[in-house]
């Protein structure tokens, strides 16, 4: 293992991750968090196989650590995507039909890339050099190296795109969340800028997307992101003299009308977020109504307002 500065800093990046992927596999299946789990596992991927590329002592086993580091290369847009479209609600485009044809790209990218000797699409002419204890690979690159790259782009412009939508129409509730997923969302645009320039002779690819790991990690930590989503705040009606709650499959408040928050003694930003245990605490009555039985809807008059209602829809998911 190379004790280059450089290494630490891509293996640093792999702890990062894993440290996510513990906490966000404890959230499932909140929205998105599949997406998020499949990002993580592929910056893992790619950091800890760039890291034992230039730690390697010859071409060809730099090569077997490159090769590696296209299962993570190929995941990481794909899946900050299906984020961006699990967290913006467009569940239309989460099929399974969609989602295999979202995969197309990577697996063949993936067959060009471990065939690569018999036809030189991904790298036709690949040579190495050693740079201050680092294993550089010098390498041109093919035709089907720009389409992954123009392929990889387009998805992180749709994905970027649509968690910048997400801020101008968010309230301000979730506008912590959506500002440091935009700052993690743009990140990767700069490292990969710098590496198809040249600029440096190393990928600084990795290190930019810890970047967005750091963003996802203060969403996910402060934000409470997967917990509190934007997704359900199109399904309420907030004009309704009705109140309304909407309910996560973790039975956090996910998002609630002005009707609602007044019949509780609360402000929205206040409940949001909280189990409904606590945000009902002072109401038994709901709670006993609620119950834990699947979907379910129920109308309750709590007596003390004559015009306001509860409406209470169990869990709903994505």
């Amino acid at each position: 293992m190379s004790n280059h500065p450089y290494v630490y800093l891509l293996l640093l990046n792999v702890l990062i991750a894993a440290v996510l992927i513990a906490f966000v596999w404890r959230r499932q299946p909140a929205p998105g968090s599949r997406s998020v789990l499949a990002f993580l596992c592929g910056l893992a991927i790619w950091s800890f196989g760039y890291a034992m590329e230039l730690s390697a002592n010859d071409q060809q086993t730099a090569l077997f650590w490159a090769r590696l580091e296209y299962l993570g290369i190929a995941t990481v847009p794909a899946s900050m995507l299906g984020f961006a479209l699990s967290y913006t609600g467009r569940f239309q485009w989460l099929t399974p039909r969609y989602l295999f044809g979202l995969a197309i790209e990577p697996v063949l990218v993936m067959l060009f890339v471990w065939t690569n000797d018999a036809h030189g699409l991904i790298w036709p002419a690949v040579s190495s050099h050693n740079l201050e204890g680092l294993f550089i690979l010098d390498v041109s690159h093919g035709l089907m190296f720009w389409v992954h790259v123009g392929y990889s782009y387009l998805l992180i412009l749709a994905g970027t795109m649509l968690i910048l939508q997400a801020l101008v129409r968010s309230p301000d509730l979730y506008r912590g969340q959506v500002v440091p997923l935009l700052i993690g969302a743009l990140a990767p645009w700069a490292g990969n800028i710098v590496f198809i320039s040249k600029i440096t002779p190393v990928d600084s690819t990795p290190l930019f997307f810890m970047i967005t790991a750091i963003a996802l990690s203060v969403s996910l930590f402060r934000f409470q992101l997967l917990n509190v989503v934007p997704v359900a705040h199109d399904r309420v009606l907030e004009s309704m003299d009705d109140a309304v709650v909407v309910l996560d499959g973790q039975d956090h408040v996910v998002d609630l009308n002005p009707a609602a928050a007044n019949l509780l003694g609360n402000t929205i930003k206040a409940i949001v977020g909280r189990r409904v245990q606590e945000a009902f605490a002072a109401h038994p009555r709901l709670l006993e109504c609620y119950g834990y039985c699947g979907e379910t809807g129920t109308e309750i008059n709590l007596g003390d307002r004559k015009s306001t209602r509860l409406n209470s829809s169990h869990r709903i998911r994505s």
